[in-house]
């Protein structure tokens, strides 16, 4: 139940942060498309759910237009791995490495479309999207927003502080329990390392 859970922080990492478009697009057209205010970033994030604490890595480039995040997954006594969910336009990448064993799983990229930099009117309607306030967080000036989520049926509510559209902490309710993720570093245009963007096997 608690390897759920952790699953469940990780999640919330990918439906939050990941709402990517087309990295293929001149700098006029990131000017008018972009998703995040700083052109690339590696932050580093602690993912928690019922008392147990995920760290957590995210790189960005391009405006958002390509992201990923990386955690370790423990099952103890069974297995240890490392994890990957690479975002690029509509699709999203799960790749899990295992003694040297890399295997990709492509899928639909949850939140293509969600944008709290410039949302549009359907984005907004679609995710029930508000401003409610203003907070420095992690020595930034953040917007606070609250949306909805779902996961099939499930509606989970969703409250962010998001610094130049960018995710710097979250809080998710699922039925009576919450999960977090907290920005705990943030580099700001910065190139992240070779290789965090590959989905090849």
């Amino acid at each position: 139940m608690k390897q759920k859970i952790l699953r469940g922080a990780a999640l919330l990492s990918v439906l939050c942060l990941f709402a990517l478009g087309s990295s293929a697009f001149s700098f006029s057209a990131q000017a008018q498309t972009a998703r995040y205010g700083v052109k690339s970033g590696i932050l580093k994030i602690v993912a928690e759910a019922d008392g147990h604490e995920t760290p957590e890595t995210q790189y960005f480039d391009d405006y958002g237009a390509v992201e990923s995040i990386t955690f370790v997954m423990d099952i103890p006594g069974f297995i240890t791995y490392d994890v990957w969910y690479v975002t690029r336009g509509s699709k999203l990448w799960a790749i899990t490495v295992t003694d040297g064993k890399r295997a990709v799983k492509e899928a639909d990229n949850p939140t293509p479309d969600l944008n709290f930099l410039s949302p549009s009117p359907e984005v907004v309607a679609k995710y029930n999207l508000q401003e409610v306030g203003e907070e420095i967080f992690l020595d930034r000036p953040c917007k606070i927003f609250t949306y909805e989520m779902r996961q099939g049926r499930k509606k989970n509510m969703v409250k962010s502080w998001v610094y130049k559209g960018i995710i710097l902490r979250s809080e998710m309710t699922v039925g009576r329990r919450t999960s977090t993720t907290t920005a705990v570093e943030f580099k700001e245009n910065v190139t992240p390392p070779a290789g965090v963007f590959n989905t090849e096997e």
